[in-house]
């Protein structure tokens, strides 16, 4: 009988995958963005080595945007996601953490106008490059 694979390939395939899969879960707790330091062992966020101060909800709505780039957040999944899913909190409670984050960064000189978008009607956006409004 004949095996329709190989074994010993199989297994250096799935070797593999889990080295890349481990290397990508690795690196998601520090992030480097157009000079945005966010570092999530040591909780500090830096622009061009300057201390930017932040609340840690505004830290954790940060790190979520630079994890997954392009993606439509909607109010309600990052209610769920950042205050957890029992969480009694008004969805426009991320609207004022937005604002807050947002002026805070360019405060902190992070052109943030060019990579935070509200999307309208469902919620944020995080743009890796310039994107017209």
């Amino acid at each position: 009988m004949t095996k329709p694979f190989n074994e010993k390939e199989l297994l250096a395939r799935i070797e593999a995958l889990l080295r890349r899969t481990r290397k990508s879960t690795e690196n998601q707790h520090y992030l480097i963005f157009n000079g945005l330091e966010w570092n999530q062992e040591s909780m500090e966020l830096k622009f061009k080595d300057q201390a930017i101060s932040v609340t840690p909800k505004e830290f954790a709505l940060l790190g979520l945007f630079l994890k997954n780039p392009q993606k439509v957040y909607s109010r309600d999944h990052l209610l769920s996601s950042i205050w957890g899913l029992q969480s009694q909190i008004d969805d426009r409670t991320i609207d004022s953490h937005i604002r807050n984050l947002r002026e805070k960064l360019r405060n902190g000189g992070f052109p943030i106008d060019n990579h935070l978008f509200t999307v309208w009607g469902v919620g944020y956006k995080w743009i890796k490059g310039n994107a017209e409004r």
